[in-house]
């Protein structure tokens, strides 16, 4: 299955060609799946592998003048994060490689922030033409979405409204054009919302809290109105106040800015990887960054993005079932 998995990020989502020149960032916690991933690389294009802590200490605190300037002489047309993610390195380190990658070098990039061989053998081993196919007809439902309400039974209820100026993206695997990303393994539909207001029950963190707690023992309920964060609550009190006080680092960091649906059909449980999980068939959140080079909001930004993830979830497209209990109802093969 990991044979699958690399073939997949080789062929079927970056798509590489003896015509690419194709760079891979990894680190030394993840340089076995670098390292698997090279070789079979190298066979298709010239390829080179980057190991972040051979220019900067971790977690990153700043995006190395010497880094930068060995991946522009390679002059990559296609290009690879996988790596683990640590606390504080998304506005420092990674927004600035995406930024170089995809804005300056115009490649096409996939990013596997925590990628670990429990992926690889799951959700990187899937077959990539049905998630291409049921994130297109998800996205075809979402697309014209006014308002859609969650519910599930450990006492998540919200509702979302929406508007047709910020686009929904269907996160298909496959960034054809140079100057796109996107997150491996594939199959949600996102955007940002207009508002939501209600409350969250979250049993999965994103950013660097995946990596640190995994899938949580005591879930955390966040409360929402306007689309800010208004209360927390958690029996784990460390995990809150950490939230917490991660959030207010950035302006918006309390902010719904992702509001999506996992449509990874497959996938048996959840399995503590943020990655992966916001994948899992199911309604997820996040706060902060709204992707505003693929939702088109133009208003506000922010340098954060935290994900929450609840499970078990029933949800409404303008008053139409399309989840209950964590199930589609409707046909996505």
């Amino acid at each position: 299955m990991f044979d699958k998995a690399v073939q997949n990020i080789i062929k079927n989502c970056l798509r590489l060609s003896t015509k690419d020149r194709f760079v891979i960032v990894s680190d030394i916690a993840r340089q076995d799946i670098g390292k698997s991933i090279y070789e079979k690389a190298k066979e298709v294009c010239e390829t080179k592998i980057f190991f972040i802590e051979e220019f900067t200490k971790r977690p990153a605190k700043e995006f190395p003048t010497a880094f930068e300037k060995d991946i522009t002489k390679f002059m990559p047309t296609a290009s690879l994060y996988a790596a683990t993610g640590q606390e504080g390195e998304l506005p420092l380190f990674r927004s600035k490689l995406i930024a170089l990658l995809t804005k300056n070098l115009n490649c096409r990039h996939a990013h596997m922030i925590g990628v670990d061989e429990k992926i690889m053998e799951t959700g990187m081993s899937m077959d990539y033409s049905l998630i291409y196919k049921a994130s297109h007809k998800l996205y075809e439902i979402l697309k014209n979405a006014t308002e859609i309400e969650v519910k599930d039974p450990h006492g998540t209820s919200l509702k979302a409204n929406f508007s047709k100026a910020i686009k929904w993206k269907a996160d298909d695997g496959v960034p054809l054009d140079n100057g796109r990303w996107c997150n491996l393994p594939a199959g949600e539909v996102f955007t940002c919302p207009v508002s939501v207001n209600g409350q969250i029950v979250a049993w999965e963190l994103g950013d660097y809290f995946s990596e640190k707690y995994g899938v949580l023992e005591n879930s955390i309920m966040i409360y929402i109105k306007n689309s800010f964060i208004t209360n927390v609550k958690s029996k784990n009190k460390k995990l809150k106040e950490e939230f917490e006080s991660y959030l207010k680092k950035y302006s918006n960091g309390n902010r719904v800015g992702e509001f999506a649906i996992g449509c990874l059909m497959g996938l048996e449980k959840l399995i503590g990887n943020l990655l992966q999980d916001e994948k899992f068939p199911g309604v997820h959140l996040a706060f902060g960054h709204p992707y505003p080079e693929m939702t088109g909001v133009q208003d506000w930004n922010c340098e954060s993005h935290v994900d929450v993830i609840p499970i078990n979830v029933s949800a409404f497209v303008d008053g139409k079932e399309i989840l209950k209990n964590g199930k589609f109802t409707i046909d996505l093969t």
